[in-house]
C-alpha cells in the first residue's frame, strides 16, 4: 500500500518472531514478500541483520540500530530517586534490582515480577540481609490487585521486609 501511495516503507525488528514463520512456506513468503518491497529494513541486534539477509534482502538496505538508547540526565540523577527506595537500599546488602510492568497472559507473569519474590525467599538463608528492588513500570489501578497478590506471596515466604515494590515512577539507574 505504501509504494502504491508513493511513501517510503520502513520496516523495524526488534525480534526474531516474524523470522520464525520461516517454518511455514505461506508466511515465509509473506514475509519475503513484506521485507522485499521496504525501502529499509532497521534490526536491533546483528543476529536480525543476518536472518534478514539470509531472506533475500539486499545488505544495502539492511540497517543496524540496536535497541538500547542511553539514560537520559534525568533517569542518572540520584535525587530523582524517591526517599523511600534510598532507604529501602540502606537497609539491605546485598540488593537486586528488577524493573519491569504488570502483565500477565494466559495465567504467566511476562516480567517475572513474580520470580523476583521467590528470589528473596531463596536468598535469604544465605544472605540474611538481601533485598529485592522492583522498579514496576507502566503502572496503573487494574494492575494494583496483582502487585497485592505478589505482596501477599512475600507476606506467606516471610520476605515482606525484603522485597519493595516501587510504584512512584522514577529512575533505577542510580541504585545500580
Amino acid at each position: 500500500m505504501a509504494k502504491r501511495r508513493d511513501r517510503r516503507l520502513l520496516i523495524r525488528l526488534r525480534n526474531a518472531e516474524p523470522l520464525r514463520w520461516a517454518g511455514s512456506p505461506w508466511r515465509r513468503v509473506l514475509m519475503r514478500w513484506a521485507l522485499r518491497r521496504a525501502d529499509a529494513v532497521v534490526c536491533v541486534s546483528q543476529r536480525l541483520v543476518e536472518l534478514v539477509a539470509a531472506q533475500g534482502i539486499g545488505r544495502e538496505r539492511i540497517h543496524h540500530f540496536p535497541g538500547f538508547l542511553p539514560p537520559t540526565d534525568l533517569e542518572r540523577r540520584a535525587d530523582a530517586v524517591t526517599p523511600q527506595v534510598w532507604d529501602f537500599v540502606r537497609a539491605h546488602r546485598p540488593v537486586v534490582v528488577v524493573s519491569g510492568g504488570v502483565r500477565v497472559e494466559a495465567g504467566r507473569d511476562v516480567y517475572g515480577l513474580d520470580v523476583a519474590v521467590d528470589l528473596a525467599a531463596r536468598l535469604k538463608s544465605t544472605h540474611p540481609e538481601v533485598g529485592v528492588l522492583v522498579g514496576v513500570n507502566r503502572f496503573g489501578r487494574d494492575q494494583e490487585a496483582y502487585i497485592g497478590a505478589l505482596e501477599a506471596r512475600a507476606v506467606a515466604l516471610g520476605v515482606c521486609d525484603h522485597v519493595l515494590f516501587n510504584r512512584i515512577p522514577g529512575p533505577l539507574i542510580p541504585l545500580l
